[in-house]
């Protein structure tokens, strides 16, 4: 991720934990997340469920290992930015980094 935020001079923050993306949210002006939902699911969806809590407008780009419709209904839910099926190019990624903030912040900072 960092070869995306590196080249435009962007700080990527990492949280292990939800514990430490709450902290993070808390400390920091934070544009976007992404999310890796990982094999636990229910801990990837609770982890947007509280970033919901703590912003509802923030950009969120998930990374599913399995894309379901299910996770994809309650990704649409909770007002997910989109949802990347794993493995993925990291061309993907950087794409809907761009579309984030082209659409949502009118930036062209993540032009491709």
């Amino acid at each position: 991720v960092e070869t995306i935020f590196q080249p435009a001079g962007v700080n990527a923050l990492v949280a292990d934990t939800i514990g430490d993306m709450v902290q993070l949210v808390d400390q920091n002006r934070v544009h976007m997340a992404i999310i890796d939902i990982g094999m636990d699911e229910l801990s990837g969806m609770k982890a947007l469920r509280i970033l919901r809590k703590h912003d509802e407008q923030m950009p969120c780009i998930l990374l599913a290992n399995n894309s379901d419709r299910y996770l994809l209904a309650e990704a649409l839910s909770l007002n997910a930015f989109s949802v990347i099926a794993k493995p993925f190019e990291m061309s993907v990624l950087a794409q809907q980094v761009n579309r984030v903030f082209t659409k949502i912040y009118n930036s062209d900072l993540f032009r491709l």
